[in-house]
């Protein structure tokens, strides 16, 4: 059965996906099935795409009703040229000068792990600035992504996932439902029925030094703010994590787009709630999908990581407890001090 949604406890969840899509075109949320991921891009895909007509399409990523078909190999083909199709219309309406203003949204729901290959290929466009027409000769080739197209995708499954490179480059990966820490007595300070698309196009920054500059310009900054960041960094660093610097940038631009143009926070009006919330929660974005398609040792990096995330950083504590355990490591726990 699946959940029923309701944005206002599914708030923190929302904001999250928000501040992702601000921060890159691509998100693909996973989690296991009926736990609400569909409902709540939908949601947030219409609250966006109120400003053009049909700017907002849904496909199906796989072909499931036709399990046990003899012919599922061809229809589940047709259902990815369809899909490419339908998604290259999209692009094109949203590339038109009149519309450049307009936020466009395509949902794939609930794609197979096979059909990874088409976000990956359409991520690593998107990454390395290429541009591929989707024509007669090369159907299955999406073109880059404009600015104004945001691509939703959900993957129904829990387990650890060796991540693409590029995909991690230009989408953020999220748990659906959040693993959260003791939130409960927390007052998020933004109602997301707030969040629209003319602040979305307005304060969207995809680029490490706008975003720090952004973030000095508000009251209430210090280099302090983001130590536990760099502290991260550091630590990933001397593990040898690839594209450690990569991930500082990412961070740094998620934590950037968690305001608004007015200058209040998005998780909390106030800079130091905010900053906090945001870093929690860029850290579980950029970190997080990096560790899992890494092959060094987990368990020793969440260890050296225990002391920076200790007391405040709760969600990026049990999101590493949970990679200990998916990992096959038993000998070590996340501690964390619950106040």
């Amino acid at each position: 059965m699946v959940s029923a949604f309701d944005p206002a406890a599914d708030e923190l969840g929302l904001l999250d996906l928000y501040i992702s899509l601000k921060a890159k075109p691509i998100a693909l949320l996973r989690g296991p099935a009926g736990s609400g991921k569909l409902v709540a891009c939908r949601y947030l895909a219409r609250e966006l795409t109120v400003g053009a007509p049909l700017a907002f399409q849904e496909m199906i990523g796989h072909a499931w009703s036709a399990a046990g078909s003899p012919g599922i190999a061809l229809l589940t083909e047709a259902q990815s040229r369809f899909n490419a199709e339908k998604l290259r219309a999209l692009v094109e309406e949203a590339r038109d000068r009149q519309n450049h203003k307009h936020v466009y949204a395509a949902l794939l729901a609930r794609i197979s792990p096979a059909e990874l290959d088409l976000l990956s290929e359409l991520a690593s466009e998107t990454h390395r600035g290429g541009s591929h027409s989707m024509d007669d000769r090369n159907p299955g080739r999406p073109q880059l992504l404009p600015r104004n197209v945001l691509l939703l995708a959900t993957l129904d499954g829990v387990g650890r996932n060796r991540w693409d490179t590029d995909l991690m480059a230009c989408a953020s990966i999220i748990t659906w439902p959040g693993r959260r820490g003791d939130e409960s007595s927390t007052r998020v300070g933004r109602s997301i029925t707030r969040l629209n698309e003319v602040d979305f196009v307005r304060s969207a920054i995809r680029h490490p030094k706008p975003a720090l500059r952004r973030l000095r310009r508000f009251n209430g900054w210090h280099t302090a703010s983001l130590r536990p960041l760099y502290a991260t960094w550091r630590i990933l660093e001397a593990y040898g994590l690839p594209e450690t610097r990569r991930t500082l940038g990412e961070a740094l631009i998620y934590i950037a787009n968690a305001w608004m143009p007015d200058g209040s926070g998005i998780f909390d009006r106030s800079f130091p709630g905010n900053i906090w919330r945001a870093l929690d929660f860029a850290l579980v974005s950029t970190v997080l999908p990096r560790l899992e398609a890494w092959d060094g040792p987990v368990d020793k990096v969440a260890d050296d990581l225990a002391p920076v995330l200790r007391h405040r950083y709760l969600r990026m504590a049990r999101s590493l407890d949970w990679l200990v355990d998916a990992s096959g490591v038993s000998r070590y726990t996340v501690q964390v001090a619950m106040t």
